[in-house]
This record gives C-alpha cells, sequence and structure tokens, in this order.
C-alpha cells in the first residue's frame, strides 16, 4: 500500500501527540484515520469550537497517548 494511510499507520507507535483537523463532512474514501476517540490508547485534550468557512464546518483536536 503506498500513500499517507500507510506513511501514518508506520508512524503511529512512535507518536505521543496528535492534532486532528475534524471536518463534518463525509465524502467516499477507501482509507481512513484511526477513530482516536474510540482507541483506549488516546485521550483527547484539547479541543477547540466549530469554525465555519465556505459552509465548511471543521474544528482542531489535540489527543496524547494515555
Amino acid at each position: 500500500m503506498l500513500g499517507g494511510a500507510s506513511v501514518f499507520r508506520q508512524f503511529m507507535p512512535y507518536l505521543d501527540t496528535i492534532h486532528v483537523t475534524k471536518i463534518d463532512l463525509a465524502p467516499e474514501s477507501d482509507s481512513f484515520f484511526e477513530n482516536l476517540d474510540a482507541s483506549p490508547d488516546w485521550e483527547r485534550t484539547e479541543e477547540e469550537n466549530w469554525l465555519e468557512e465556505d459552509g465548511l464546518r471543521y474544528c482542531f483536536v489535540t489527543y496524547k497517548r494515555i
């Protein structure tokens, strides 16, 4: 497998902090980033308020490895 999904998967064991931009949209895709909210290994430590630009809602979230 080539591309971003395989790169993220390979580096996950080495990360202790992840900054995620969540987008309120569900496009069709064949690859997805791990759902850190459902993972027992990660906790959400910061979350900014949802913002909107040109009709697209998004927010920034920080996770730390437990």
